[in-house]
């Protein structure tokens, strides 16, 4: 090691002007030291937040590998999450690896510079400051001495004295802290290396162990396995995407080839066939014209489909459809040649008329030949046979929205009267059971003027969702209403019905209530309590509840509703409300009872004159002799009128 420059301790009283040089060179060393260790000190730091930033980053991807989904709807045959998890295993491994070299870098990099400058150099500069205070003292000593008088006085004698006593302990202060400062100072040369290695010896270690623990860890052949196979089903994954976009662009082409004719917006009549049956479900867009104060009239394009032997419509940007005719036997369709555009047609009811219009004539006829087809054949619509008649639509429906269709339903029940109830079997739910999407309307008029003339609600009132009904043929059951939420769940998924229409559900005193939400609370259902059969949540979702209502026609259909709350709490509201209305019931039963039985009256054998109870002294009131002749005129009057009565009695036997 080469020899470095030192303060000599030897002139450490002397305190020279060269001895003041050196030791301003010497201080002017210790500053730039101090500076250039706090920036050595600034960059471990941003290496440990660098690091540590790395690990948190590592940890955050092993985390969101093991989120990917454990089957995906578009992968059949999906070995992409456990491949996925096994990844995020080996990762997490890392991460813990990385979180030991920050560990490391922080006890062996940072902290001896931070140690060094807090200490020794803090040191040294706290002695030069008392080296500084300590050489002042002394020129204040030396001048004070110096001017001491010489005259031999006592009194000039004694401050002389003291003055050379002071500059004895100010020469003496200043040696030692002179040969303390400069003995640092010397030091400070070896320990600045000690400094400025070790952090750096303490990275070299801090990283090959980083390194060792790496190969010592995925140097095994558990790994090496693990790798070639997910290598070579990237390959094999690599080489069907190749394929397949060659195939798709072979298909594309064809199909584009093939579709050259129906980029027209009137293509070539003769390419289509002829001959073949219409079909039974159709869908597409159509134009729909709407009118607006029976003057104004509007066109607007709408996805129309058939669905249950009804015609419904689904706006652009809606995922639900909306009813725009039920069609039934008396559905007349026809074109419309006398409009301003072309392949107009209407589809008429006995309730209303839908105009239409296609891109062209063509298409036009489809939707003729459809709709026909479906009126022919009556769909999911069941007529009744003969000269049977059914009620008016409204009173026996609970939709009054597709009144006509479940009038049809009610007549099959009405007919047969040996109905099942109770079987929560797979055949209580029949297989062409319709699916209502629509919020039921109230089917009694004057029971929602009884409740829009009722007292303001207090019941319990729960915010929900109605997702549709069907009708069942069983009156109870879980099984029953788990296969119907199923069957609905299932319709809407296929019609990508997403939005459901919002209700309120109003558990009141003796019935239950349909409403709509916000202010205006519209009836749009209501259920009596002796109406409704049964009720339970879904098994899995508890937010779906199923409800099996009884209609006037004696026709059962399950109603699902997705609530905003647990579906047992809407259960346990009706439960609780059903309950004490049958109390109620039961206790009016029997006070009625009672009442009857204390005012039933007594009469002879022959059923002709009533028999009065005996009255008892206390019974009878006094009475004067006027009263008394007026009562015996009453009686007779009476007696007369009982005679008279027996003496019709028989006359009106024989007649």
């Amino acid at each position: 090691m080469p020899d470095l420059q030192k303060l000599p301790l030897e002139s450490a009283l002397e305190d020279t002007p060269e001895t003041r040089l050196l030791v301003g060179v010497f201080e002017q060393d210790t500053k730039d030291l101090v500076k250039y260790m706090k920036g050595l000190w600034k960059c471990c730091q941003r290496l440990i937040v660098a690091q540590q930033e790395v690990t948190v980053s590592i940890r955050s991807l092993a985390n969101h590998l093991r989120s990917y989904p454990q089957q995906s709807p578009l992968e059949s045959n999906c070995d992409t999450a456990p491949t996925l998890r096994e990844f995020a295993q080996n990762i997490e491994e890392i991460g813990s690896w990385h979180h030991g070299l920050c560990t490391q870098l922080a006890e062996s990099v940072a902290a001896p510079v931070h140690r060094y400058i807090d200490k020794e150099l803090q040191e040294v500069f706290t002695v030069g400051q008392m080296y500084q205070t300590v050489t002042e003292d002394l020129d204040r000593t030396l001048s004070r001495y110096a001017r001491a008088s010489k005259k031999a006085k006592p009194d000039l004698e004694t401050e002389r004295l003291e003055a050379a006593s002071e500059v004895y302990t100010s020469r003496k202060k200043f040696h030692q802290m002179s040969l303390l400062y400069y003995n640092k100072m010397n030091l400070l040369q070896y320990s600045r290396r000690m400094a400025l290695v070790d952090p750096l010896l303490g990275f070299l270690q801090a990283y090959r162990s980083f390194f060792s623990m790496g190969n010592g860890s995925l140097n095994v052949p558990e790994m090496e396995t693990f790798l070639s196979t997910v290598t070579a089903a990237s390959a094999a994954t690599q080489s069907e995407l190749m394929s397949e976009m060659a195939e798709s662009a072979d298909l594309m082409d064809a199909i584009i080839t093939q579709s050259e004719g129906q980029y027209s917006v009137d293509p070539d009549q003769d390419g289509s066939p002829r001959g073949e049956e219409p079909p039974a479900h159709i869908a597409d867009y159509l134009f729909y014209k709407t009118r607006y104060m029976g003057v104004m009239s509007q066109w607007e394009r709408v996805f129309v489909f058939t669905e249950g032997g009804n015609l419904l419509m689904c706006r652009r940007g809606e995922a639900a459809g909306c009813l725009l005719a039920e069609l039934d036997h008396s559905t007349l369709c026809q074109p419309l040649p006398n409009e301003d555009r072309g392949s107009v047609f209407q589809i008429s009811t006995s309730k209303k008329s839908v105009i239409l219009q296609a891109m062209n004539d063509r298409q036009r006829d489809q939707w003729l030949a459809a709709i026909g087809h479906i009126v022919k054949t009556g769909g999911y619509v069941r007529r009744p046979s003969g000269s049977e008649k059914i009620g008016s639509p409204g009173a026996g429906s609970i939709l009054s929205g597709v009144s006509q269709f479940f009038a049809d339903k009610l007549q099959h029940h009405t007919t047969d009267g040996s109905r099942s109830r109770g079987a929560d079997t797979p055949d209580s739910l029949s297989a062409d059971a319709p699916i209502v999407f629509e919020l039921p309307w109230s089917p009694d008029e004057q029971a929602a003027a009884d409740v829009a003339d009722a007292p303001p609600f207090s019941g319990q009132t729960f915010d929900a969702r109605f997702l549709g009904s069907m009708e069942v043929q069983a009156d109870r059951g879980h099984r029953l209403v788990s296969e119907v939420i199923r069957q609905i769940q299932t319709a809407r998924a296929q019609h990508r019905l997403a939005d459901a229409a919002r209700c309120r559900l109003e558990v009141g005193l003796n019935e239950l209530r349909v409403t709509e939400p916000g202010e205006t609370g519209r009836l749009r259902a209501l259920y009596p309590f002796h109406h409704i059969s049964f009720w339970a949540p879904h098994l899995e979702n508890d937010r779906l509840l199923g409800m099996i209502t009884l209609t006037p026609g004696q026709a059962l259909f399950c109603h699902v509703f997705e609530t905003e709350v647990a579906g047992q709490q809407v259960c346990s509201a009706l439960t609780h409300a059903t309950t004490a209305a049958y109390r109620r019931h039961r206790e009016a039963d029997l006070l009625l009872q009672n009442v009857r039985r204390e005012e039933e009256p007594q009469l002879t054998a022959d059923g002709a004159a009533l028999i009065l109870p005996p009255a008892g002294p206390e019974e009878t009131p006094p009475q004067d002799e006027e009263g008394e002749k007026e009562t015996e005129g009453e009686e007779g009057e009476e007696k007369k009128g009982k005679e008279t009565e027996e003496i019709k009695k028989p006359a009106e036997s024989e007649a």
